[in-house]
């Protein structure tokens, strides 16, 4: 069975996560942007489950919520190991 679509569609969902971190942190910067608009909403429904350890190990730190550089470096490092766990488990078959 081959492996690389799965590892593909595992870099690309991966991928993804990071991206609508990074969108919904930048957009925290910009007061003026309504938070229940509903693009914000869906992209919350979606990062929230991943951010919210990162949230509660790290707190905001003079108002600035540091959560999502965690995450991210978390989900990369999460990623590389996946890759290289699995690109074992397919040699050895």
């Amino acid at each position: 069975m081959p492996i690389q679509p799965f590892v593909s569609a595992l870099d690309v969902i991966i991928q993804l996560v990071i991206v609508l971190i990074i969108v919904r942190a930048v957009m925290s910067f910009f007061p003026q942007v309504d938070p229940h608009h509903p693009l914000l909403r869906t992209i919350d429904q979606i990062i929230h489950p991943i951010m919210a350890p990162f949230q509660r190990l790290m707190p905001p730190v003079g108002g600035i919520d540091l959560s999502p550089i965690l995450a991210i470096t978390t989900l990369q490092l999460l990623e590389r190991l996946l890759i290289l766990l699995i690109g074992s488990a397919s040699q050895a078959l």
